[in-house]
C-alpha cells in the first residue's frame, strides 16, 4: 500500500484522502501586498509536507517546500519554509501558525504568516548574496480549503518514496508445554513464621503541568487587566514586548497548562479562546521561568476580537505571575 501512494505521487496531482488537514488551502486578501496564497499540505508518514505558493501585486511570486507539524487536539498548526522551489527577487521563506475550523460545509486554517527570522542567501544578478531580515510584524491570513488534491512535486515525491518508520513487532515466543510435577504435600514447622515485605509506593514523577500549578501557586497573581468583550472567539499573540532577550514563559488558561516553557519572540505563540453565556470567564496566567538578560520577563499580548484590536504588556518575575482576565458579555 505504501508503494501505490509513492506511485500515485509521481503523476501531476494527487487525491488525498479527506482526513487531518490534507488538501489544498487558499487565499484571496486584497488588503495585503502578498494577495494570494496557496498552500498544499501532504500527510505523509504522519508528517506534513507540501509547497507554499504566493504572489504579490508587483508580479513577484515565490514558491517554497515546507514541513510543519499538526496538533489534532489543539488542531494547530505549525509550518515552515525549507527551501525555495522558485521565486523572485525580495521574496523570503515563511513560517505559518494556524488553527482549524469549520464554517458551516467550509474548513479552515487561520491564523499569521511571518517571514523566518534568520539570514538567507539569495540569487540576485546571478550572485548569491547574504539578505538580513528584520522580521517584520506577522500577518493574519485565512486560508479555505479548496480540493482534497494536492500538486506534487520533487520534494513530496522523494519524501513518499520513503519507506515509512514502524516500530519492529515484537515476536511471540513459542508456546511452552509445561508438564506439572507429582504433587508433593510440604508440611510446615508449627513456630515457622513468614514475614511480608511492606509494600513501599514508587514516587510517580509529578507531570509539567502540576509543576507548572505549583509555580503558579508558590507567587503571587497580578491581575494586569479585564478585558470585556462581545464576540464569542478570541485571537491572542504572545510575542516580546521589546528587545528579544531569553524570556522563556509557562501559559495557563483556567488552570490547564497549554504551553510549556515557550520562548517569547517576535515569532508570536497563537491562543484561541471561546467564549459564551454558559462559559463566559477565561483566565490566561503567565509564569516566568527565568528574567532574560533584561528583567522582567515581558511579553506582549496582541488581541484580535471581531473588528477590534487590543494590546496589553504583561510582565512577569519569579515572585509574581501575570494574570489576563477575559469576559464575555455578548448577548
Amino acid at each position: 500500500m505504501r508503494y501505490i501512494v509513492a506511485i500515485c505521487l509521481c503523476v501531476c496531482s494527487v487525491t488525498i484522502k479527506a482526513q487531518d488537514i490534507s488538501g489544498t488551502w487558499e487565499d484571496y486578501n486584497d488588503h495585503r501586498f502578498t494577495y494570494y496564497t496557496r498552500l498544499c499540505i501532504a500527510n505523509i508518514c504522519g508528517k506534513y509536507i507540501g509547497y507554499t505558493y504566493d504572489k504579490d501585486k508587483d508580479s513577484g511570486y515565490c514558491k517554497t517546500n515546507f514541513y510543519g507539524t499538526y496538533n489534532k487536539r489543539r488542531q494547530y498548526f505549525w509550518g515552515e519554509s525549507i527551501d525555495f522551489i522558485m521565486n523572485t527577487r525580495g521574496h523570503m521563506q515563511t513560517r505559518y501558525s494556524l488553527f482549524y475550523k469549520k464554517e458551516g460545509d467550509d474548513e479552515i486554517l487561520e491564523g499569521t504568516v511571518s517571514q523566518k527570522p534568520d539570514s538567507l542567501y539569495q540569487m540576485i544578478d546571478g550572485i548569491p548574496r547574504l539578505i538580513l531580515i528584520e522580521d517584520p510584524q506577522p500577518e493574519y491570513i485565512r486560508l479555505v480549503k479548496t480540493s482534497n488534491k494536492i500538486d506534487s512535486t520533487a520534494y513530496v515525491r522523494i519524501m513518499a518514496s520513503k519507506p515509512c518508520k514502524v516500530n519492529p513487532r515484537v515476536s511471540t515466543p513459542p508456546a511452552v508445554v509445561v508438564t506439572p510435577p507429582e504433587e508433593k504435600i510440604i508440611e510446615k514447622p508449627v513456630d515457622q513464621k513468614i514475614i511480608e515485605k511492606p509494600v513501599v509506593d514508587t514516587p510517580v514523577a509529578a507531570s509539567p503541568e502540576d509543576v507548572i500549578l505549583q509555580m503558579q501557586t508558590n507567587r503571587k497573581n497580578d491581575t494586569l487587566s479585564v478585558v470585556s468583550v462581545t464576540e464569542k472567539e478570541l485571537m491572542i499573540r504572545v510575542i516580546d514586548n521589546a528587545l528579544t532577550d531569553g524570556d522563556t514563559i509557562s501559559i495557563l488558561q483556567n488552570r490547564k497548562l497549554i504551553a510549556h516553557k515557550i520562548p517569547v519572540a517576535r515569532i508570536p505563540f497563537l491562543i484561541k479562546l471561546e467564549l459564551s453565556k454558559e462559559n463566559p470567564q477565561h483566565e490566561l496566567i503567565l509564569v516566568a521561568h527565568n528574567l532574560g538578560s533584561i528583567p522582567p520577563n515581558t511579553a506582549l499580548l496582541l488581541i484580535s476580537s471581531g473588528d477590534k484590536e487590543y494590546r496589553l504588556a504583561a510582565f512577569a518575575d519569579l515572585k509574581k505571575n501575570a494574570v489576563i482576565v477575559f469576559r464575555y458579555v455578548g448577548e
